[in-house]
């Protein structure tokens, strides 16, 4: 059995293929970003999940891909954790830039991700190239959910965003001070 995971920092999907590539399972689990989570919470976010925990003794590959695995120390710790819950598992893991690669060609191309958090690179067929290092979320990801997120509070709190747009937003978004620094921090 061979199971493929995808990570963002918000959510993980999983999926489990038997030898002919057939999906046996899919199911999602909260991202697992190994730059920003540690160990003891993404051990929790693993074994709550019953359709994994049955799997830690039957698969035989494990294909990790996510954010947060372009940085070589916590790449490896989530490797570790996954070679000591799936047991009998070869587990190879790579940030989540290769798994978009992976999914749309085998040929040259530019490859980009635009989701929570934003990358891309130059692929020439065999490997990836990066004009810049990934600094992650908070330094770079320009056109990202996450920068346009924060262009939009920022926006609200600077008085730059036009007044029917800024109701609309207070009506729709929690937009106390407080509250939107404790989800930040």
């Amino acid at each position: 059995m061979i199971l493929i995971a995808e990570s963002g920092s918000t959510k993980c999907d999983w999926v489990l293929l038997d030898s002919k590539g057939i999906v046996k399972l899919t199911t999602t689990t909260l991202g697992l970003n190994p730059a920003v989570l540690p160990q003891e919470e993404i051990l929790k976010i693993i074994n709550s999940n019953n359709k994994l925990t049955q799997l830690f003794n039957t698969v035989e590959s494990l294909d990790f891909y996510g954010a947060g695995c372009g940085t070589e120390i916590p790449r490896l710790n989530l490797k570790k954790l996954l070679k000591d819950l799936f047991l009998n598992a070869k587990v190879q893991v790579q940030e989540d830039l290769m798994a978009a690669v992976y999914s749309v060609t085998t040929e040259p191309a530019i490859v980009c991700i635009l989701g929570t958090g934003s990358n891309s690179c130059f692929f020439d067929g065999e490997n990836v190239y990066n004009a810049s290092p990934s600094l992650g979320f908070i330094l770079m990801d320009e056109s990202s959910g996450n920068y346009y997120g924060k262009q939009l509070i920022r926006d609200y709190y600077y008085n730059n965003m036009p007044w029917e747009i800024a109701l609309k937003f207070e009506n729709e978004f929690n937009i106390i001070t407080d509250d939107i620094k404790i989800n930040v921090y």
